[in-house]
């Protein structure tokens, strides 16, 4: 017997206050009353829909506030942090612009007295040049000198040499005055004997008396000047002694000056030598005092592009300052949006709470047997399908597009090689790259990836993402195949 309208509106009612899960089997009624059935039947079944729905959203909603909130912990926490470094790199920016400014001054301190110091190698250099002239004259005159001393020696022993023939000729007179003074002798006695001889011959001896007389007076002038000149003689004598001696003792004295004199030639050859020591040294001190010069142009140069740079950091401390305050604002302004969401997750939780059913857990298991299904799927589908190791956008293609047309529950499938880049995807994907993606990431490591239940994007339905690694022939991961499964309650 077919039911009757009141039938049906009991079991309206009865779904009206909850009873979802209330069958409403539209052919047991009455034709007119089947169609009406029907439509509710059909209602019923997008009720139920929008409740697993409602219920996936206010999951998400759920899970992702609880991220937010950890997040914004986690900002706040960093936000202070980089807020804290900032400062401290600010302080250590000022200290290095501090150390900056006075290493500038103390460069251009050294720098003045490297210029002083050259300007005394430079007065240094002049005077050791002066110095090295004087002594080379000096030498030159002392060499002059060295000649005259030996010029005077010569002379001196030419002298010495006169001198001692004049000794020789006065002891060669004294000989002769010796000779002389014999013969005055002799004459003396001969006159002695005459006037004795004249004495005895009476007057005929007198004439010969007279010349005996003047014979004696003759002797002894002659003896007298003897005397006179052997005085003179001795005194010459001495005189040449005291000649001799005085010229030996010049001749000591000069061969003393010789000596001198040539030690001081060597003296000032070594100090001529020693001042072309102290030029070449000079010299290439001012090599090095130029070469620090250049060096301390290059240091200041550097100290003042680093004193720029210092205050460009500075700058750019002030702007990450400011950036930091304004992402801190933000965070607050995220903050609110978090406590508006929780707030919106709850109204959400007291509209399908007065749903007294939880379609998502009740749904659990058959989630769970699709996404086995999927996973023991693309396994079978990677191992079947050697092709699908390689890059070959058409093999790809091909296997894909046959897989996603071949499978109700299966709305999108795609692959991707090492560097997350897409090889095929059906539908296009709508990102150029995969490595932005927690399934991309996971299963390049190895791991077989499922996502919770969302809202797909482009379906707008409720869905899950599988994903699993690709591997060659040797065990290497190559790639990542992935699809996404509609989840429907209905």
């Amino acid at each position: 017997m077919k039911k009757s309208i009141k039938a049906l509106t009991e079991k309206t009612t009865s779904i009206a206050s909850g009873n979802y899960f209330e069958e409403m089997k539209p052919h047991e009624y009455r034709l007119n009353l089947s169609t009406i059935a029907s439509s509710f039947e059909d209602l019923q079944k997008q009720i139920l829909s929008h409740i697993f729905e409602m219920q996936v959203v206010s999951s998400q909603i759920d899970s992702s506030t609880k991220e937010i909130s950890s997040v914004l912990i986690n900002q706040k926490e960093l936000s202070e942090q980089i807020f804290e470094s900032s400062e401290n790199l600010m302080l250590a920016n000022e200290r290095s612009y501090a150390n900056v400014s006075e290493s500038v001054s103390i460069s251009k301190e050294m720098a003045e007295n490297t210029e002083a110091l050259q300007q005394y190698a430079r007065t240094l250099q002049t005077s050791s040049t002066h110095s090295k002239e004087i002594i080379s004259s000096q030498l030159d005159s002392i060499v002059k000198i060295i000649e005259l001393i030996e010029n005077i020696s010569i002379t001196s022993q030419a002298s010495m040499t006169y001198i001692n023939k004049l000794f020789g000729s006065t002891t060669k007179i004294s000989e002769i005055l010796k000779t002389v003074q014999h013969f005055y002798k002799q004459t003396q006695l001969l006159s002695l004997n005459a006037s004795i001889e004249s004495a005895r011959a009476g007057e005929a001896g007198a004439g010969f008396s007279v010349v005996a007389n003047q014979i004696r007076t003759l002797a002894q002038n002659s003896s007298h000047s003897v005397d006179q000149i052997s005085a003179i003689i001795g005194e010459i004598d001495y005189d040449i002694n005291n000649v001799i001696e005085q010229s030996n003792l010049t001749q000591t004295s000069v061969s003393t000056a010789v000596e001198n004199t040539t030690i001081i030639q060597q003296g000032l050859k070594k100090i001529d030598e020693t001042y072309s020591d102290v030029d070449e040294h000079i010299h290439g001190m001012r090599k090095k005092i130029d070469a620090n010069l250049k060096l301390f142009d290059t240091l200041n140069s550097t100290i003042s592009e680093s004193s720029t740079s210092s205050s460009l950091v500075a700058t750019e401390i002030e702007r990450i300052t400011s950036h930091i305050n304004t992402l801190y604002e933000k965070t607050n302004n995220i903050s609110k949006l978090e406590v508006n969401l929780k707030d919106t997750s709850r109204s959400l939780h007291a509209l399908t709470g007065k749903i007294q059913i939880d379609l998502l857990s009740d749904a659990t298991d058959k989630i769970k047997k699709q996404v086995s299904d999927l996973i023991e799927q693309l396994d079978d589908l990677l191992k079947d399908n050697t092709c699908l190791k390689s890059v070959d956008i058409k093999s790809h293609k091909k296997i894909l597009d046959l897989v996603l047309s071949s499978s109700k529950q299966i709305e999108a499938i795609w692959t991707n090689d090492l560097r997350g880049n897409f090889i095929y995807s059906n539908p296009p994907a709508g990102i150029t790259n995969a490595t932005v993606r927690n399934w991309f990431n996971e299963s390049i490591k190895g791991t077989t990836y499922v996502s919770d239940i969302y809202i797909s994007a482009i379906s707008k339905h409720s869905c899950i993402t599988i994903s699993l690694p690709i591997y060659d022939t040797s065990k290497k991961i190559i790639g990542v195949i992935g699809a996404d499964i509609g989840i429907h309650y209905a």
